[in-house]
């Protein structure tokens, strides 16, 4: 099945914005309706029972099970990776942080607020990490005790081979922090087979909920164990968050409750789907954006090994810029993002979420439209047809 379950549209009749973004997504009816479902308190019973029950079925998608779980916190998938790398790595810790775009750098940025000890590994931008390159790194670093990097850096839909890595990193006897937000519910990743010590989500991408929540997933001996840690931020202490949901089923703080009700729904729907027939509905829809972009002559940037399921960034035609492009697709209601970690005119295109073969069609039509106004005399862009059902 490619395109969106049925009876869970994610737009109205009349159309509506299509998002074509990695986050926020269109959802299905069904989430955008629970968060109007019902009043809550933040410590109810009900709010309480859904609190534990998201927790579960998180540790279930990400592959864990009943060996895993998982602490929520209200903030965008940022939130949770601060909360990690300021609440896992001891002072005497060294970090290896591995980086192959914007994301990547987005650990560096946070290990240097905090003071962290950490060295960068620098990779090249638009195409996946080689483990041998992560293996070299530690191999030249022994006093490296933790390992953080990013699975699907969507700055161009790179997909990092994080499975293959978190061998590397369990046999060199690390802790392996990863940057899940943009893959969890989408693409390969197991914690129940894949060593991985901390995984980061937000509800927002692959999920198909709605933003404004994040999720850290670990052993529970993971979470008990940072109580020798120390805390060194209020807010965003991973150990107090995990004892107060843990303990007591309840929130440290006030969350965003009417989120919590949408992602219940939400994480129902992708159990439902499954990863691996969600991560085909989206490769299906990213194979037709590309083979269109192809036959408009314009480039891809990301070799197909390292492809993501769900993110395409392709050259924006001189000399238009991105921000042009986007700014007028958004006008038109159709909304794309410029590339970023690239030195080019670029944009991206995502296919997560509740799409359509439908809606890939009408991103190419507005593309056309807005490429034929925006194009300056003298410049010539062929326009695709659709022929045999693919653009």
């Amino acid at each position: 099945m490619t395109d969106a379950p049925k009876g869970s549209p994610a737009r109205g009749p009349a159309g509506g914005r299509l998002l074509l973004t990695p986050g926020p997504v269109a959802v299905a009816s069904s989430v955008r309706q629970a968060v109007s479902r019902t009043d809550l308190g933040h410590r109810e019973w009900v709010t309480r029972r859904c609190l534990a029950e998201v927790r579960r079925k998180l540790a279930a998608l990400c592959g864990g099970a009943d060996q895993y779980t998982s602490v929520l916190l209200t903030g965008s998938g940022t939130a949770a990776l601060e909360a990690v790398l300021c609440s896992v790595p001891p002072t005497d810790a060294e970090l290896l942080i591995v980086s192959n775009g914007r994301f990547g750098d987005r650990l560096e940025q946070i290990a240097a607020v905090h003071r962290l000890r950490y060295t960068t590994l620098r990779l090249p931008v638009g195409r996946a990490v080689d483990p041998a390159a992560v293996q070299q790194a530690l191999d030249a670093r022994p006093t490296i005790t933790h390992v953080a990097m990013v699975h699907h850096e969507t700055s161009l839909g790179v997909l990092n081979p994080v499975p293959a890595i978190a061998r590397i990193v369990r046999a060199a006897g690390h802790e392996f922090i990863v940057d899940g937000i943009s893959s969890i519910g989408a693409e390969q990743l197991d914690l129940a087979r894949d060593p991985v010590d901390w995984l980061v989500g937000s509800a927002n991408k692959c999920i198909e909920a709605l933003a404004g929540l994040s999720f850290v997933c670990a052993r529970p001996e993971r979470f008990e164990s940072l109580a020798a840690v120390g805390p060194r931020s209020f807010y965003l202490d991973l150990h107090q968050h995990y004892l107060a949901q843990q303990r007591n089923d309840a929130p440290l703080f006030t969350p965003a409750v009417q989120l919590l009700l949408a992602l219940d729904e939400a994480l129902a729907l992708a159990l439902d789907e499954g990863v691996l027939p969600r991560s085909a509905r989206y490769a299906a829809h990213s194979e037709r954006v590309r083979v269109g972009l192809a036959r408009r002559g314009l480039r891809l940037l990301v070799p197909a090994p390292d492809r993501s399921s769900s993110v395409t960034a392709f050259e924006v035609p001189p000399p238009l810029t991105a921000a042009t492009l986007c700014d007028a697709m958004s006008a038109a209601g159709v909304v794309i993002y410029p590339a970023s970690s690239v030195g080019r005119e670029a944009a991206i295109v995502a296919t997560m979420g509740q799409l359509t073969t439908e809606d890939v069609d009408h991103f190419f039509l507005v593309l056309d439209e807005t490429l034929a106004a925006l194009a300056p005399s003298g410049v010539r862009h062929d326009a695709g047809r659709l022929e045999a059902g693919v653009y």
